[in-house]
Formats: C-alpha cells, structure tokens, sequence
C-alpha cells in the first residue's frame, strides 16, 4: 500500500468532519437528525458538538483547508483500528514529515498575519489544536462504534467498506453458507 494511501485511510474521519465544514457554511437540520438516529446518545451528542466546533472556524475556508493538509500529513495515532497496516510505518517519513512541516509553517504565518499578535496567534493556535484534539477523540469514539458493527461494514461499498477494514475471522464470522465456498 502506498503512503498516499495509507494517510488517506488513517485520517479518513478528521479529513472527512474538517473536509465537510469547507464544504457546508451551516449545520442542516438533516445532519443532526440522521447524527441522532444513526449513533447512541452520548456518541451523537459529541458527533453533533464536534459539528458545530468545526463549523465555528467556516468562517476562513483558508484555515480550514492548511488545517486539513497538516493533519492529513500527520502520522500519529488517527484511527481507532486494530488492523496492523494502519500502524505500519510509512515508507518514506521523511518526505511526509517535509510536507508538514511546509504547511505547519504556512498555518503559523497565516494566523500571524490575521491575529493582532503574536500572543494571540499563540492563544489562537493552543485553541486550535485543543479543538483538533476534540474532534480526534470524537472520531474514536464513532469508529470504535462503528467497528463494533462489523456486519454493517461488510454491507457497505467496497470503498467505504476498505475503510474499516476487519480482520478475515471477523468476515467469516458474518458469512452466510454460501459465502463459505469463497474460502475453499
């Protein structure tokens, strides 16, 4: 699997929730009706909260998306997964860890260039990251539920469903009989 790859499946929920506010300048009534009926409360209630944290910053699409692009470039922990390529170090760090840091130093003079201070470019920044850091620990909380449906996962498109990959006991678990004849 190439890096390209491998960063677009491990940020897949914080690129998606950061990617859906560049898109969207408000929160429809749809959205946190089907947040409610798809996820248990405390679940859909941080869903609805990590929504609403995003959508504060729409007002500068410009932040949003230099956000986006450090964040995808990142390589820490991103997905709550338990399948081992998600952890698998990436072919070549370097060159990611270069992207970053090119993008990390644009964010830092776009929001010197926008903040009074350097001071409040840093208080601005800390709230900024605190906010990432919720919407990350939002995104665990949704795939660990989610990869808690693992017949629901085999149900989806093939290319959502490579999102959440499961492990081959966990498909077979889920097989109907005549599933079973792919095995032999």
């Amino acid at each position: 699997m190439s890096d390209k790859i491998r960063l677009i499946r491990n940020h897949f929920c914080v690129t998606l929730t950061i990617n859906e506010a560049t898109l969207s300048s408000d929160i429809s009534r749809d959205l946190t009706d089907s947040v409610t009926t798809l996820f248990n409360g405390n679940i859909s209630s941080n869903l609805i909260e990590c929504i609403k944290l995003v959508h504060s910053y729409t007002n500068d699409r410009t932040l949003l998306k230099l956000l986006l692009i450090v964040k995808s470039l990142s390589s820490g922990i991103n997905r709550y997964t338990n399948d081992t390529d998600m952890d698998r170090i990436y072919d070549d760090t370097l060159a990611i860890f270069s992207a970053q840091n090119i993008y990390v130093e644009l964010l830092w003079k776009y929001l010197l260039s926008h903040c009074p201070s350097e001071l409040h470019a840093v208080k601005f920044y800390n709230k900024l990251i605190r906010d990432l850091l919720f919407v990350q620990r939002v995104c665990f909380m949704t795939e660990s539920y989610i990869n808690s449906l693992s017949n629901e996962i085999l149900q989806m498109e093939p290319l959502i469903q490579s999102m959440w990959p499961i492990s081959n006991q966990q498909a077979i678990t889920y097989m109907d009989t005549s599933d079973m004849k792919q095995l032999e």
